[in-house]
């Protein structure tokens, strides 16, 4: 089967800055997160993936110590490339700081799989605190480690240790005496952050590219942390940075996934992720974080509306959602008061070419609730024939007006769940590859529509039975949850 990894795209316009996020769904149980931040000279450009550690094809490895006579309680270095093909894990990201004394030393505790990788070692490095460790069990159950006691009597498996603790509790986490281990917090420079979301079980690996005229100049210890707190982190520790940091990923090809500023440095220690591959599951959009995804269009942008006032409005939001913690929430005001109305709300303008391009196959969804009577909700695709682009529309489905999430979905491939929407539309989903044109909604009255989680699987349905309440569900666990069943 043809992997799909097409990404989706958000632009936002704010002052001069402009903010592109892609997401995408490369493995089960990760979500992968670009973003590029235009900051007027310079790009902010981060890579960030969300780990679900609840999902059991998941694990972890680390760099190994060598026997090499040579080479006693040290490590060979090695790019993080080049760690991931000879482990042959799926995601791979630069780890510990280390010394050369001559030899390539780790600072801090260092543990793979169950056994100790280096002693102790802080040469050339003056110790103001002890170094937080965090420890990946066998069961990827983690532990912060932050003092000797606790790191020594600690059953460790994967072990690791960072610089500095930067998000404590949820919020930045200044040094209490001003002084941090590493002493460029204040610096614009690359960087690699390890942290935790307890609330949804998820590791959070965050590289961001520095140091390169015309592309990214890096961020601040602060800066990192409010972006580790964005994604929901309770805890973060900061990395060895500047030219080790290094992300990776082969989800059928090897690639970086990050710019080095040095390319490549070869580094003591790097972290592996062992995955499998996603090959059906998409989510299309998930509304996280503030990210709209491709629907960045306003409620009553497109030509085809009918009875949409220029009143409406769409906003994401953090306080309700079907899956995670973010969901749209649409306003529809009517224009004349009294008739009914019908919403296409666009994704990327309803323009195939900015689309996400999927499989003609399979099933697609969408999560959505409200409170008003007599609403319907539909979805559009747009299908491709050679240089033909044909639009459909899913036989409409009522809406339950319970104020509760629920899912709507359609098979791609039953000709009797879909309708022309052109005339120049034959009314089937036959193309060679397809992609989302909107959400489509009808109804009377002023009314209130919550979106989440637009979702396509080229093989399963993902009809999840009621209830429904699944907000500390992450990404990861609606996928793992439609492949149980």
């Amino acid at each position: 089967m043809k992997k799909a990894m097409l990404l989706g795209c958000l632009l936002i316009s704010c002052g001069v800055h402009a903010e592109s996020w892609e997401t995408s769904n490369p493995f089960d149980g990760v979500t992968y997160n670009k973003i590029r931040i235009d900051r007027g000279k310079y790009e902010l450009a981060m890579d960030c993936l969300e780990i679900d550690l609840g999902n059991e094809r998941i694990s972890f490895t680390t760099t190994k110590g060598t026997d090499n006579p040579n080479w006693i309680d040290q490590t060979m270095p090695e790019t993080t490339m080049d760690f991931m093909k000879r482990t042959e894990t799926q995601i791979a990201v630069n780890g510990m700081y280390y010394s050369w004394d001559p030899y390539y030393h780790p600072i801090g505790k260092a543990y793979s799989e169950g056994e100790d990788v280096v002693e102790e070692c802080a040469n050339n490095w003056e110790f103001n605190k002890w170094w937080p460790s965090i420890d990946i069990s066998k069961t990827n159950e983690i532990s912060l480690l932050l003092d000797k006691k606790s790191q020594d009597a600690h059953d460790k498996w994967n072990t690791f240790t960072g610089s500095d603790l930067i998000v404590k509790d949820g919020k930045y986490n200044p040094a209490a005496d001003g002084e941090w281990n590493v002493p460029h917090q204040d610096e614009y420079r690359p960087s690699t952050m390890i942290g935790f979301n307890e609330s949804e079980n998820k590791l959070i690996v965050m590289t961001i590219d520095g140091r390169q005229n015309g592309w990214s100049d890096g961020a601040t210890f602060e800066q990192t942390a409010n972006w580790m707190i964005k994604f929901g982190a309770d805890w973060a520790v900061n990395m060895d940075g500047g030219g080790s940091t290094q992300m990776t990923m082969d989800d059928g090809q090897s690639r970086y996934v990050n710019r080095p500023s040095e390319k490549y440095r070869a580094v003591a220690h790097n972290i592996g992720v062992f995955a499998d591959v996603n090959e059906t599951f998409r989510s299309l959009a998930n509304f996280e974080h503030g990210n709209r995804g491709t629907f960045t269009s306003e409620p009553a942008t497109s030509g085809t509306n009918k009875n949409v006032s220029d009143a409406s409005t769409a906003e994401t939001i953090t306080d309700d959602a079907a899956v995670g913690e973010g969901a749209m929430k649409l306003r529809i005001v009517e224009s004349n008061k009294g008739d009914d109305w019908e919403l296409r709300f666009l994704s990327a303008n309803g323009r195939y070419s900015q689309n996400i391009k999927r499989e003609t196959s399979g099933f697609i969804g969408v999560w959505a609730k409200t409170a008003d009577e007599g609403q319907f909700i539909s979805i559009a695709l747009d299908d491709s024939k050679s240089q033909e682009v044909e639009m459909e529309y899913g036989v409409k489905q009522e809406m339950i007006a319970d104020d509760e999430w629920h899912y709507y979905e359609w098979a791609v491939d039953d000709a009797a769940q879909w309708l022309a929407y052109t005339e120049s539309s034959n009314g089937e989903i036959d193309g060679a590859t397809m992609s989302i044109d909107s959400v489509l909604l009808y109804g009377e009255k002023d009314s209130v529509v919550y979106l989440d989680e637009v979702v396509h699987d080229s093989e399963k349905s993902m009809t999840i039975p009621e209830p429904t309440a699944l907000a500390v569900m992450g990404i990861g666990g609606i996928a793992a949850m439609q492949r149980r069943r």
